[in-house]
């Protein structure tokens, strides 16, 4: 039987191999762009000469129908640039997951007619037409017989030939079943629909001119397997730092530029606030009581993420044993002069936070009687290594254990990486490390709570506890 066979490359050293046992098969061969990039010069130069079919479909191996048009089609154009770089002209589309109708008139633009698509059930036995709207497209299923995907090409059985050997006769007018499992996915983990968010809102918003770093730090983010069910994606989060700070750096902006952006940020039918500084990326979720990201943009990292944790807790409140999260309204955004302030409200509190520069400072004014006992807000703090940390100027200790403590200042380092954390009263201070970092919940007793019977409920309003979250890198 005729074939089209797959192979799905993923090492310099297994191209290498191809090379030089299989140039004279006709393969349909998929190299990823950020791929070929690592290939040594003497390989690339073989890759025009051999009897391959090269399947594009993304220089960093994305799942295109979760992309911005913008980005799908630049993800496609840089790999065929470097394609046609190498003397390549015998190239098809490729798309592995995430199957959209509308892809099909993308690789038309693109001046690509034919598409391998791993087709997952009953796929045809030759290859079909379809009509989008006009743009023709013959798509070669893959995975079945026509197509079988190959792991070694030694094992192959029936008779390999060029995809243009099999378009002679009348196709079958059908198109592949279309593919959504990438968004229950994401809609099923929290921690890949922040970094999807976060990639959307940075594609959505880029400059005419990217500064070519930029371009790699974001579609480096955009791959694929970053959006994974349990993947540890700090890679990815910080690749979207460095492609903030890089496009940031492209601006001509005062020392003190802010933006502010109040939007329905992650698709939840309410609003959240992002905020941008020089130094600093985050988004507040009043509703859910959370600061959702925090980038530090000049050191190109996230330091709020932690596989497996919470985003940050505004405000964390004890009740007997039980610690619960707070949830908000947002009453209020600002911005003047190098700030941007943000005021929620809940039973009993009002919470202000305000952004500026590298610090995130939180204000937490007593308004009623809620009947916390305890309250201040649980922050997690990456770090590349292992961290210290020193309390109001003591000496210098590992963290390797929970610990509590109670002071004014609070400093965490690793290297250059520094969280200095600053109460305006005394607060308690409860450190749990974790797999790349550590969790601060800071908290002050409320002077409300247990004590109506003592002190006059009006000498109690309108206490303020306050706390400056100061990060460098």
């Amino acid at each position: 039987m005729n074939q089209v066979p797959v192979v799905l490359t993923t090492a310099p050293e297994q191209v290498d191999h191809m090379t030089a046992s299989y140039a004279r098969i006709p393969l349909a061969v998929r190299i990823p762009g950020r791929l070929i990039d690592q290939l040594p010069q003497r390989v690339t130069e073989l890759l025009a000469s051999t009897e391959w079919t090269f399947l594009v479909g993304g220089w960093s191996e994305p799942i295109l129908a979760m992309l911005p048009e913008s980005s799908r089609q630049a993800q496609l154009e840089r790999e065929l640039v470097i394609f046609r770089a190498a003397g390549i002209d015998r190239v098809a589309g490729f798309v592995a997951e995430g199957w959209d109708p509308a892809l099909a008139a993308l690789f038309v633009a693109l001046g690509v007619n034919e598409i391998f698509v791993v087709w997952h059930d009953d796929p045809p036995l030759e290859p079909v037409l379809m009509d989008y709207i006009g743009d023709v497209v013959t798509i070669f299923p893959v995975g079945g017989t026509l197509s079988p995907l190959l792991k070694n090409p030694g094992s192959l059985n029936g008779e390999p030939v060029l995809p243009t050997e099999l378009l002679g006769g009348k196709l079958e007018r059908r198109e592949p079943p279309i593919d959504r499992k990438w968004v229950n996915s994401i809609a099923d983990d929290a921690e890949g629909g922040l970094l999807y968010r976060k990639m959307l809102r940075l594609a959505h918003r880029l400059p005419e001119r990217m500064p070519p770093e930029a371009t790699e730090w974001l579609e480096s983010a955009q791959a694929g397997h970053w959006y994974k069910p349990g993947t540890d994606r700090h890679t990815a989060h910080s690749a979207l730092a460095a492609a903030r700070h890089r496009i940031d750096l492209g601006r001509r902006r005062p020392a003190d530029w802010t933006r502010l952006s109040v939007l329905d940020w992650d698709a939840d039918a309410s609003d959240e606030v992002q905020i941008e500084t020089p130094e600093l990326s985050l988004v507040v979720d009043a509703e859910e009581g959370m600061v959702l990201y925090v980038d530090h943009k000049p050191s190109e990292r996230s330091v709020s993420y932690l596989p497996g944790q919470a985003p940050w807790h505004i405000a964390q409140a004890m009740l007997g044993e039980l610690p619960q999260r707070m949830t908000f309204a947002l009453t209020g955004v600002e911005e003047d002069r190098g700030r941007v302030g943000v005021t929620m409200t809940s039973q009993g509190v009002e919470v202000g936070l305000t952004a500026s520069r590298n610090s995130i400072e939180l204000q937490y004014r007593i308004t009623g009687n809620s009947g916390w006992q305890r309250l201040g807000p649980e922050i997690s703090f990456a770090f590349s290594g292992s961290i210290r940390f020193r309390l109001d100027g003591s000496a210098w200790q590992t963290v390797g254990e929970p610990v509590a403590l109670n002071g004014h200042r609070f400093r965490l380092e690793h290297g250059s990486e520094q969280v200095l954390v600053t109460a305006l009263q005394p607060a308690d201070f409860f450190l749990r490390p974790v797999t790349g970092g550590v969790i601060v919940w800071a908290n002050w007793p409320l002077a409300l709570s247990g004590a109506a019977e003592d002190v006059p409920p009006a000498a109690q309003l309108g206490v303020e506890y306050r706390m400056t979250v100061e990060i460098t890198g």
